[in-house]
């Protein structure tokens, strides 16, 4: 094995209902990142964690949603149902510091969700979700509404909520004619850039209006049959100032199917998108920028994948076409110190062609059967940097969704996965069985060496894990986590070789 100290900022994470196999007898009693113990130890024991991100003095702010009641370190006890999600910020060593519940009016649970949790350059936390019921954060509310709405709270280092707004909502009605619910809205994910404006990527039915009362069109209409059912949504980006105002946004359209996945904060105020889609995908629609991409794919079940670009003013600046013939997955996005972006997911045939119809196309090649894994890295100006297959499943299964991040240059990459994951190797393959991994790659994202999880193995469940991210000895992950041996399950986890 490499030296640590080097091979540790190159961490690949996979799985979840993570059961990390420990390296040492550490006393499962003593849990939490300050432990410092080898293996696997719960940071926050119940929940599943669905976001995670580290603030700017160290601290960490965790999202979670609860299926039974949760007591955190501090012995402050949280309620559970949907919607319900938790907020934590914890201490470098793992320790509660502040939480914030959502508090949805009884009985309409199900219309409220967070989604993601992000971090601002002062220190602060941003918190998103989307609505229909009234709900309070910290002892500010909001009403209920009858269309669909995005709503942002912004909250102090110290955990206390400073202001919850309405950024944008769709119309959400009733149709006779139709017989079903027409308009939705959802929050795909959310940056905070360095001068304090975010991005929003979300898909939309119907009329989509922001907080400045531009609208955005659904054109989908045309060729859905005026359903507003799923697959026939609408994507969108909007940046938003410190106020809440509408700097720019722009519709993602085409014929069927767009789903943004992640976005990633770019030098200079851009921003990344890494989305599915199935037929066409029209970026920039209306604009010198157009860009139209064709999927390879011949039914809707089955996507492709396009990695995009755009300015700090909104304007597109590359797209890439990523794609096999069957259903391609897109799970993470990064962006490093050096400004390149990393992406990652899952394909289903042999072969895997990235950057299509580009000067630098790139096929990956893989006989592993069923879903494998794929990384690839982009240049700030859309230039293949570098790719791998970074696992393949080689027995019964699938991968999930997942995650990836990055500290400095390298990258920790968190993704599910049932049966028999195989990494090549320089020398050969390594072998990881169901559950979680931690892989090490080098500068070129060839495996190094990895430590391999156990997670129920006679469970054929799908795992997930949703968040990953590198504190400078190990990893913290987000998730439905299961702990070695003890069996300890936790929303949050921290990993150390």
């Amino acid at each position: 094995m490499v030296e640590l100290e080097v091979a540790m900022r190159a961490a690949i994470v996979l799985g979840s209902m993570l059961s990390l196999s420990a390296c040492g007898d550490e006393d499962p009693a003593e849990t939490g990142p300050d432990a410092e113990l080898p293996g696997w130890s719960a940071v926050i024991e119940g929940g599943t964690g669905r976001s995670l991100v580290r603030l700017g003095g160290g601290e960490v702010a965790a999202l979670l949603r609860l299926d039974e009641a949760l007591t955190l370190d501090d012995g402050s006890t949280f309620a559970s149902s949907r919607g319900r999600d938790l907020l934590v910020i914890l201490d470098a060593s793992g320790r509660t510091l502040a939480a914030v519940q959502v508090q949805p009016e009884e009985g309409t649970e199900d219309s409220v969700q967070a989604v993601r949790v992000v971090a601002t350059p002062e220190g602060g936390v941003l918190l998103a979700g989307v609505h229909t019921a009234p709900f309070s954060l910290g002892g500010m509310s909001l009403e209920g509404s009858e269309a669909e709405r995005l709503w942002l709270a912004r909250l102090d280092p110290a955990g206390a909520v400073a202001s919850l707004e309405v950024l944008a909502e769709a119309e959400y009605r009733w149709d006779e004619e139709e017989g079903e619910t027409l308009g939705s809205l959802a929050l795909a994910d959310l940056v905070a850039h360095e001068d304090g404006s975010l991005t929003v990527a979300g898909t939309f039915t119907e009329t989509l209006t922001l907080a400045d009362g531009s609208e955005l069109p659904w054109a989908a209409v045309r060729r859905c049959g005026g359903s507003g059912s799923s697959g026939c949504e609408d994507a969108f980006l909007a940046r938003f100032g410190t106020d809440a105002e509408v700097r720019w946004s722009q519709r993602i359209a085409g014929d069927r199917h767009r789903r943004p996945q992640r976005i990633a904060a770019l030098p200079a105020g851009g921003v990344a998108l890494v989305a599915e889609f199935f037929e066409t995908l029209t970026l920039a629609p209306d604009t010198p920028e157009e860009t139209t991409l064709v999927s390879w794919a011949d039914d809707d079940e089955r996507w492709d994948i396009v990695l995009a670009t755009w300015d700090s003013a909104g304007s597109l600046r590359w797209a890439r076409h990523l794609a096999d013939h069957m259903r391609d997955h897109a799970c993470g996005l990064a962006v490093d110190d050096e400004g390149r972006i990393l992406a990652a997911g899952s394909f289903t045939e042999d072969a895997f062609t990235l950057s299509v119809g580009e000067a630098d196309e790139r096929t990956l090649v893989s006989h592993h059967e069923s879903s494998r894994g794929w990384l690839a890295r982009y240049t700030a100006d859309g230039e293949l940097d570098a790719a791998a297959v970074v696992g393949g499943r080689t027995k019964g299964g699938d991968l999930s969704e997942g995650c990836l991040a990055v500290d400095g240059v390298e990258p920790i990459y968190g993704i599910g996965h049932t049966g028999t994951l195989v990494f090549p190797t320089a020398s050969g393959e390594l072998e990881s069985e169901r559950g979680a991994t931690v892989a090490w790659l080098d500068e070129d994202l060839a495996l190094v060496d990895l430590m391999q999880a156990s997670a129920r193995p006679d469970e054929q469940r799908l795992h997930e894990v949703h968040e990953v991210l590198f504190d400078g000895t190990g990893v913290w992950v987000a998730g439905a986590l299961v702990g070695p041996e003890t069996e300890v399950e936790a929303g949050v986890a921290a990993l150390r070789p």
